[in-house]
């Protein structure tokens, strides 16, 4: 009995890797180009709009991901690795991610009415978040969630290294191989080749 229920295993297994590299196979050819040597995961990937999705040579989508680009268009380059629990979200927008670049676990890449570009030899931390768009505040008597979005791009320069949980707001550039220190929200330009790092919160001004 127990040699009978290893080989139902090992057969179910077989079945379901089988299905794995179908879908997997399926997919490929859905999108809008893939390149030589380039793999995409069958397993729970969400892929909503293919025909709006450009992975070039020798790169890698892994599990879990969500890659969100109905309204607009995601370039993925050359020797690029997107590790499990991505997400790549673009409304009205282009992601461009360059050549050589790492993307950790659990980064989110917003790019909304503002497009999100990530040059050559990046390499992103887990759960760090970019954005392009924010809330405006301006109006006083009209609650934030009311008023109109703001949106600004967003531009990570060659040989960027942004650490593990770091969050970049809307209309950063962060320079030529400069580094961003774990935890660090980062607000404002960085400049190239300088080190920075916190998130401490204080006073900024009353709202008008």
């Amino acid at each position: 009995m127990k040699n009978y229920f290893e080989k139902l295993f090992f057969i179910v297994l077989k079945v379901q890797s089988i299905f794995d590299e179908c879908k997997r196979f399926l997919l490929e050819r859905s999108l809008k180009s893939i390149g030589k040597g380039s793999y995409v995961s069958s397993r729970q990937i969400e892929i909503d709009s293919p025909k709006n999705l450009l992975l070039k040579d020798n790169s890698v989508i892994g599990k879990n991901a969500k890659i969100l680009c109905k309204t607009g268009e995601i370039v993925i380059g050359n020797s690029v690795y997107i590790n499990n629990d991505v997400i790549l979200y673009s409304v009205n927008s282009r992601i461009n991610i360059k050549n050589n670049c790492y993307i950790n676990h659990h980064v989110e890449l917003l790019a909304n009415h503002a497009n999100i570009t990530i040059g050559n030899d990046v390499s992103i931390g887990m759960n760090v978040f970019i954005t392009t768009s924010n809330h405006g505040f301006a109006e006083r008597n009209v609650p934030i969630m009311e008023q109109k979005e703001e949106y600004k791009a967003v531009h990570i320069k060659n040989g960027a290294w942004i650490g593990a949980n770091c969050i970049i707001l809307p209309g950063v550039i962060i320079g030529e191989g400069a580094v961003i220190g774990a935890g660090s929200v980062v607000t404002k330009n960085v400049e190239k080749y300088t080190i920075v790092c916190g998130a401490q919160a204080r006073f900024i001004k009353k709202r008008v």
